[in-house]
């Protein structure tokens, strides 16, 4: 009985083989692939780099004015603006004042000078509708008196030296803070610090193996020149990392071995080829090889990222397509 039923399993296996229909083309294993389209894209060369921060002595902020500090707004790494105000003494507003001139005197209406050109040509650089010819007006006065809420009214018809923070330039980081509020503070006291005008900015270490290109420095989203030897020179780009976050601190910290970290990027991204990494052969340090449709081409590689490899080909035909494993036969490209 056992013997019928196996025969009769078999029998019915068989005819299922033979009845069974052929398989689709589309269902067959595939033959070996030999080549794959070669992507193109634009490439960076971002670097992340560590950062060598240097300032000039720092730049004092006196009071002109002796009285108890009622308001203060100074916090280190902040940035000081001219035409706003970070200290009141005994109520009254301190005007931060970015001038050539530092405010030696009270200036009078009719008072002509220096020193009054240089108050004008700030409150015209500010916005107010006055004309800098150098001699002090009601204009001029109502002009400075809008910027607090009053240093001096227009009636008063004098600018009180005792009620200017004279800043050297239009904005500058705080190095310290050096009056709180409640404190007391005299003619010539010390109410805080400014960075010196003098910032300086390089990378500690510059990698070796950079494509070639004109390079930018990024820190916190501002993006300057960078010379070859890795520093930064312009004055303008420097003034513009003083006041990014991360190196604000550093300076207002007064550690300069304090790490600060950015990216180096090419300025013009390089146009590169992505093949997959079995692709480039005959590797010898960052120079390999590619097969594409039996010749063999010379390829930099790059980078790589997510099973990926960045190659630089430098040939006036740019291939379309690579073999992905060149067998051991592969003709050599140098």
């Amino acid at each position: 009985m056992v013997g019928i039923v196996i025969s009769a399993a078999l029998g019915a296996a068989g005819a299922a083989l033979w009845l069974a229909p052929d398989r689709p083309p589309s269902l067959r294993a595939t033959s070996e692939i030999d080549s794959v389209p070669v992507a193109e894209q634009k490439y960076d060369d971002a670097r992340s780099v560590e950062l060598l921060i240097g300032a000039s002595e720092a730049i004092e902020l006196t009071s002109a004015v002796s009285g108890r500090v009622t308001s203060a707004t100074c916090t280190v790494g902040s940035e000081l603006r001219s035409g706003e105000s970070t200290f009141s003494v005994d109520g009254v507003p301190l005007v931060n004042l970015a001038t050539r001139v530092p405010l030696w005197r009270d200036l009078r209406v009719g008072d002509r000078g220096d020193d009054v050109q240089a108050v004008q040509d700030e409150l015209v650089r500010l916005g107010a509708p006055i004309v800098a010819d150098g001699l002090l007006g009601e204009a001029s006065l109502r002009a400075l008196a809008q910027l607090s809420d009053g240093p001096s009214g227009p009636s008063d018809g004098v600018i009180l030296t005792s009620q200017i923070v004279w800043l050297p330039a239009a904005s500058a980081v705080v190095a310290s803070c050096d009056s709180s509020v409640g404190s007391l503070t005299e003619i010539g006291g010390l109410l805080g610090s400014l960075v010196g005008p003098s910032v300086s900015v390089r990378v500690a270490a510059l990698p070796t193996d950079l494509l070639d290109g004109d390079r930018l420095l990024m820190v916190d989203g501002v993006a300057v020149p960078v010379s070859e030897s890795g520093s930064v020179d312009d004055p303008s780009a420097l003034a513009a990392l003083a006041l990014t976050p991360s190196i604000r601190a550093a300076i207002g910290s007064g550690d300069e071995a304090m790490p600060v970290s950015g990216s180096l990027m090419l300025a013009s991204p390089a146009d590169i080829a992505v093949v997959p990494p079995s692709s480039v052969y005959d590797i010898e340090g960052a120079v390999g090889c590619v097969l594409s449709e039996g010749t063999a081409i010379s390829v930099e590689i790059v980078g790589s990222q997510l099973g990926q490899t960045f190659v630089s080909i430098t040939t006036a035909d740019r291939p379309r397509f690579v073999d992905p494993q060149p067998d051991a036969e592969a003709p050599p490209c140098r």
